[in-house]
């Protein structure tokens, strides 16, 4: 479980990652680690991330387990459980410091690690998340990172038919670590969701708020509509003959 105890959360004014700090430091299970800016911040697939300090909100957090454990063995799963908390976390804010706002906004995950914000009809990419691992003969070392955009106007420069990123708040006078301990609430519960049930709950929330459902996409040059989540996480796709499969 992550520690909830803000007088144990680790603090940086600057950092190049999170999560190599994190992954490279020698620190208990349940650490968390907070940063007002990333040097050198990244997503999926080596994506670079950009921060910003007081208006993006950048987390990481390190469970050691044992290999035979639960939660390793549901380790692809992760992305979306920790998806569906910052999901709920962000939407729990927004109703606490801006319920009107919160009236115009639905949240909805993007598999397999990005949580988007719709508002007034206009889709964009408030989150991300990054799941990282090393493993030994006896323990798996996992990084939980997350960045989202707190606050203000995003001008980062989008390949064409890319989602823009969004930000939960216009503006707002709290700062992004605000999120912090609300957010680890959500997360600690879908944890105990993904290492004590034998269907995790959380796959029902994620396909209640799953963005592709029914969405036409492209892979290796096949035409695909989506048909939801299989239990193992992976992405379950139609092809133009009506043949079902995972991806």
């Amino acid at each position: 479980m992550l520690d909830a105890d803000p007088q144990r959360w680790i603090r940086l004014d600057e950092v190049e990652s999170t999560n190599s700090y994190l992954m490279h430091s020698d620190v208990p299970s349940g650490c968390v680690c907070l940063a007002r800016r990333q040097t050198a911040g990244r997503g999926r697939r080596a994506n670079d991330w950009v921060s910003h300090p007081d208006r993006s909100f950048v987390f990481s957090a390190c469970l050691v387990l044992p290999t035979e454990h639960a939660l390793v063995r549901r380790l692809a799963l992760l992305p979306l459980a920790v998806g569906m908390a910052v999901l709920t976390a962000a939407r729990r804010k927004l109703m606490e410091l801006r319920p009107d706002l919160a009236s115009q906004s639905e949240f909805q995950i993007k598999w397999p690690n990005d949580v988007y914000l719709i508002r007034n009809a206009d889709v964009g990419k408030l989150a991300g998340i990054l799941i990282e691992s090393e493993s030994s003969a006896t323990q798996v070392r996992i990084v939980i990172g997350i960045g989202l955009n707190w606050q203000g106007a995003i001008t980062v420069a989008q390949p064409a038919g890319h989602i823009p990123p969004v930000s939960l708040f216009e503006r707002i006078d709290r700062p992004p670590e605000d999120l912090t301990a609300v957010l680890i609430e959500e997360i600690n519960r879908r944890l105990l969701q993904l290492w004590s049930d034998e269907e995790p709950v959380v796959l029902d929330e994620v396909r209640r708020h799953f963005y592709l459902t029914g969405r036409v996409i492209q892979s290796g040059g096949m035409v695909y509509i989506v048909r939801g989540i299989a239990a193992d996480g992976a992405l379950l796709v139609e092809d133009m003959d009506g043949r079902t499969a995972a991806v």
